[in-house]
């Protein structure tokens, strides 16, 4: 092995810049590194404490909202019945503004795991600003959703004037009190 004395001045910088950055990495590898690890489990701990400290209110906060989706699924009505309810309503509505009922066929009911599905389908005519009066009226008022809309212009031959159709898709979900 050759002499420090021999060595060049070039290759000695280079061989002490070369110590110099094993250092640094080797500084960095054995505390830096362990100590942003800390860091971030340390940041993990506090919010996992945080969670468990607000447990009691969240608990209180879904058992809220658990009472407040059960109210809107058992809740049908006054009397029970969504169906004659809403045809009621209708009825009013219609009563006060151009629109007509021209069918509302029998109501399908489909079971899906631990809950029932109605589904009503209601034709209406009259002119499209009331008709989506009554629509707006019937998702605000009724705890269903308005599935679909169906608008069609159909001729009437014996007046020789188009007239505006609409089929409403009401559905409602509530549990199945008889599933197993």
């Amino acid at each position: 092995m050759a002499s420090l004395s021999s060595i060049s001045y070039l290759l000695k910088c280079k061989l002490l810049l070369t110590g110099f950055v094993l250092f640094i990495l080797l500084f960095y590898k054995l505390s830096f590194v362990p100590t942003w690890q800390l860091l971030n489990e340390t940041q993990v701990m506090e919010e996992k404490r945080q969670a468990v400290q607000q447990a009691p209110e969240r608990i209180n906060y879904l058992q809220n909202e658990l009472k407040l989706t059960e109210a809107l699924f058992m809740t049908d009505s006054l009397n029970g019945n969504l169906q004659h309810n809403l045809i009621d309503e209708m009825a009013v509505y219609c009563k006060q503004s151009t629109v007509t009922v021209k069918e509302i066929p029998m109501q399908v009911m489909h079971k899906q795991d631990y809950f029932l599905i109605e589904t009503f389908r209601i034709r209406l005519e009259g002119e499209f600003k009331s008709l989506l009066q009554l629509l707006f009226l019937m998702e605000k008022k009724y705890p269903g959703k308005i599935a679909s809309v169906h608008f069609a212009s159909i001729k009437n031959y014996k007046t020789r004037i188009p007239v505006l159709y609409a089929d409403f898709y009401f559905q409602h979900i509530k549990p199945d009190n008889y599933a197993k």
